[in-house]
Formats: structure tokens, sequence, C-alpha cells
């Protein structure tokens, strides 16, 4: 047997999309103060991430990675 091409799609995606009309959009110009400051905010949630996660950990003493725990959802 052959394969049917967009056979197992729903009906109204089996169709093929509209060519896309216009410019694309150049992306909005940031200031750098915002850049930076958008980064700061990002490694903070890592940081935060990794202080709740090493939370009750008692095997980890800083000097190596902690270890993920079963249930720990990785």
């Amino acid at each position: 047997s052959r394969r049917v091409r967009q056979a197992s799609l729903a009906p109204q995606l089996r169709q093929t999309p509209a060519p896309r009309t216009g410019t694309r959009a150049e992306p909005d110009e940031r200031d750098a103060d915002e850049v930076r400051d958008r980064m700061a905010a990002l490694q903070r949630g890592w940081r935060r991430g990794r202080e709740e996660n090493a939370v009750g950990d008692d095997a980890h003493d800083g000097s190596t990675a902690p270890r993920t725990t079963k249930g720990d959802g990785r």
C-alpha cells in the first residue's frame, strides 16, 4: 500500500495555505538597558529555580551540581 499525502490530517488542514502577502515586519528595536534588565530577570529566575530545587537535598554540599531526584520532573 502506498502512502497518501496528508491523509490523516483534518479536512481543514489539508488545503494549501494561502501565500503570504506584504513584507515581513522588522523586529522592534530594543534599548540596551531593556535587554540587560530582561537578561538579569532571566538569570534571577534560573537562580531561584536552582535554589528551590536544592531545598531539602541534604546530600548537596555545593561542591558539585545537585542531583535530580525521582519525581522532580526530569
